[in-house]
């Protein structure tokens, strides 16, 4: 079930909703949990025990951790396991979790590879299937157990409270990487007003509108692109499938976070932003404080900090910038063009520390993020691209082209509306670097903010405008994923 389709829109999430009021207040929580289990097993009910197994091991885990370090600080002879040995078992359960299902092909493959080259045989294995969110999933639980070892969070003490953060079904399969400490305080005591839901579907909206109207409408254009082979494709066209899938990408994943948040929001939960407008980066590392904001938090409070971040010598911060940004492309997909793709943003993080940001400092800041998305644009072919060869072979169309005397570009642009909403969706990330239009939006949300009758009437509005397109959009169209399920 995904958020973009009937049966969740006009089904289970009224019901939802419905059951949710109608529950006394001390079983809200279970209520929402069960929902959320319901909501997973829908796709992938064989997995719902896998993940509820996990579930209640990460709750253990917690709970031992915490116990253990008051055995250490009461000195306690009895403890026989140091929190930090209980820790590192949790992590390591975790991370070889995620290795199996998420990697086990990809290895096995690597591994047939090289037997092929020296004359073995090849493997021969049942694939293993990926549970859907797993690499969301783990992140959290990993997040849980550190938190509590570092005593910026107590243990939870009730298997309902830890389920609904784990299951909760609006960041169960693509985030936002919610951590504990973020909804422990909502976990316990909450208020749902009328005013968040009418927020919630609001925000809902939008993210619905970026996913049909903007995300589907402009990856058709990208999909028929990148479904051919490169040779096939002209110069114009291979440029066009780069900057499809550019947008395509930041409205799907950005649509996906912005439904996230608005259904949180309807049930009393405020979850962190996920993105802030990456378009506008003046620079990669911008980019990453803009881009899956969640995510960018999680490698930096988890993986950089605790290598040592730049609090070290240059050399060693160089390093632990390229461990951090080779594990991001590899977290991402079980493929090398991942790999690159992370070793590519490593790079360019690393030039910029070296001398670009003191060479640009004099550079416009519209120049500068125009270079910077065309750099990130670069960036989404390796992205994209099934394998390296066919990564390269992109490449090459685009900068070394072969002529062709008949170019079919308008065979991959099956309509003028594709055009317009893939223009649309640039001019909606682009628009502040035109000069008065940032100042004009802000006089236009000063004077709708001097009457709330006013704004909440223009709110609301937009919501059934995009909710009334979006369904239309949704009768006629065949079921379109999230990109990031995948991952």
């Amino acid at each position: 079930m995904i958020f973009s389709s009937f049966i969740f829109i006009f089904y289970f999430l009224p019901l939802v909703l419905a059951l949710y009021a109608l529950t006394p207040k001390k079983f809200k929580n279970l209520s929402l949990a069960l929902s959320s289990i319901f909501f997973y097993s829908w796709g992938e009910p064989v997995f719902v025990l896998i993940f509820f197994g996990f579930c209640v091991f990460n709750f253990v885990v917690g709970l031992w951790i915490e116990a253990s370090m008051k055995a250490e600080l009461l000195q306690t002879k009895s403890r026989k396991l140091s929190a930090k040995s209980i820790l590192t078992l949790g992590i390591f359960i975790n991370v070889a979790a995620l290795v199996y299902f998420k990697y086990s092909n990809f290895f096995l493959a690597e591994y047939s590879r090289v037997l092929s080259l020296f004359g073995s045989t090849p493997l021969v294995w049942q694939k293993v299937i990926l549970p859907i969110g797993i690499s969301f999933t783990t992140f959290q639980s990993i997040s849980y157990l550190v938190d509590v070892y570092r005593r910026r969070s107590a243990a939870e003490r009730k298997i309902v409270d830890y389920m609904l953060y784990a299951f909760f079904f609006p960041h169960l399969i693509a985030g936002p990487i919610v951590r504990y400490v973020e909804l422990r305080a909502e976990l316990k005591q909450r208020s749902t007003k009328l005013n968040d839901l009418y927020e919630g579907l609001f925000r809902f909206s939008i993210g619905l509108a970026k996913k049909v109207l903007l995300a589907d409408v402009i990856g058709h254009t990208a999909d028929q692109i990148f479904s051919v082979p490169p040779n096939t494709l002209t110069q114009s066209q291979a440029w066009i499938g780069m900057i499809a899938y550019t947008a395509q990408l930041y409205f799907d994943f950005s649509g996906y976070s912005d439904m996230a948040i608005g259904l949180a929001r309807m049930f009393g939960f405020r979850f962190p932003e996920n993105f802030d407008r990456p378009y506008l980066a003046n620079s990669f590392s911008d980019f990453w404080r803009r881009w899956h904001m969640s995510f960018g938090r999680w490698m930096r409070d988890y993986l950089y900090y605790p290598l040592g971040g730049n609090r070290c010598s240059p050399g060693r911060g160089y390093f632990n910038l390229w461990v951090v940004f080779l594990f991001s492309g590899f977290w991402h997909g079980a493929q090398w063009t991942f790999v690159l793709w992370g070793a590519y943003h490593g790079l360019f993080m690393t030039l910029e520390k070296l001398f670009l940001d003191r060479w640009t400092q004099k550079v416009p800041n519209t120049i500068k993020v125009l270079f910077t998305l065309f750099l990130v644009m670069l960036s989404r072919v390796i992205f994209r691209a099934e394998n390296l060869a066919f990564a390269g072979a992109y490449y090459k169309q685009m900068f070394a082209p072969v002529i062709s005397p008949t170019p079919r570009l308008w065979g991959y642009l099956s309509s003028p509306y594709e055009i317009a909403m893939l223009l649309l969706g640039y001019a909606i990330c682009l628009y502040p670097l035109v000069p008065g239009l940032n100042s004009l939006e802000n006089r236009v949300k000063a004077f709708f903010n001097q009457s709330l009758i006013l704004r909440d009437s223009l709110h609301s509005a937009v919501c059934i405008t995009l909710l009334a397109f979006s369904a239309i959009a949704l009768a006629g169209r065949d079921f379109s994923p999230f990109i990031y399920f995948q991952f």
